[in-house]
């Protein structure tokens, strides 16, 4: 065996015991864990299988025209305009089940509209087990910001820094997307509440080291773990200086709460 040979041997032993270290010896040499059982991640995939992103837009972001006045449009999930077809995650089940909510069919001006669309939801009453409506229901709800937050909570004042912050553009709708990561030592940026966040985030201080520093110290200390931070593909910026200690822990009591929300 040649020097070269013994020298990369050594550096990636080095790696695993650094990474044994940093994370627990056993989750380490587990595969990750899957996170195709979350209700999030259950719904997308009936999203994708009900064909509702061809309207909608990829991950329901986009919409597209849809060529009448005062309903011109099939809308996207995630912008302001949501709000305007949908009030509330009950009505996001009403136009899964019958394409509109009771509230516009009950209304004549609102149903000749519907029916004068080129093009129209269909109802999903016969295509969906309860199961996967729930599903649904709960991803359109994220993704569509629709939880009833009390503006005056702490978790409504995180939310609105989150927002303020621009976290969804990387962590997904609620902090639940798992965009993939070259180089990271996931491969993905992990989701709030994903099965591996404990290994990322031991306690509220690391979290709140996490958006202060970009990584908690105890990972930025470890050799092994600090070398995925600084070679990952997309790393997470330090917003130190941007927000104030109460806007901190209101950011903090609101991922505790998207974790809670399963």
């Amino acid at each position: 065996m040649n020097r070269q040979v013994v020298l990369a041997s050594v550096a990636v032993a080095g790696i695993l015991v650094g990474l044994a270290a940093a994370f627990g010896i056993q989750r380490f040499l587990a595969p990750p864990v899957s996170e195709t059982g979350s209700r999030f991640e259950r719904g997308r995939a009936t999203a994708v299988k009900m064909g509702c992103f061809l309207c909608h837009g990829p991950d329901g972001r986009a919409g597209t025209a849809n060529f009448l006045p005062e309903l011109d449009e099939v809308p996207s999930w995630s912008q302001g305009n949501f709000a305007t077809y949908v009030k509330s995650a009950d009505e996001v089940r009403e136009w899964i089940l019958d394409g509109a909510p009771k509230r516009m069919l009950a209304d004549p001006d609102e149903k000749r509209r519907i029916s004068q669309q080129l093009i129209k939801m269909p109802g999903y009453r016969k295509q969906l087990t309860s199961a996967e409506l729930e599903d649904l229901v709960f991803y359109v709800t994220a993704a569509g910001l629709l939880y009833p937050f009390d503006e005056n909570s702490p978790e409504g004042r995180g939310r609105a820094v989150v927002l303020r912050l621009g976290c969804y553009g990387c962590h997904g709708a609620e902090g639940r997307g798992r965009a993939p990561n070259k180089g990271s030592l996931k491969g993905y940026i992990p989701s709030w509440d994903s099965s591996d966040w404990n290994e990322l985030v031991e306690n509220p201080q690391e979290l709140r080291e996490w958006v202060l520093d970009g990584a908690p110290k105890r990972l930025r200390t470890n050799p092994a773990a600090n070398f995925f931070l600084t070679t990952q593909m997309v790393t997470m910026p330090s917003y130190q200086g941007h927000l104030d200690d109460k806007e901190l822990d209101d950011l903090v009591t609101y991922v505790q709460f998207v974790r809670t929300r399963r």
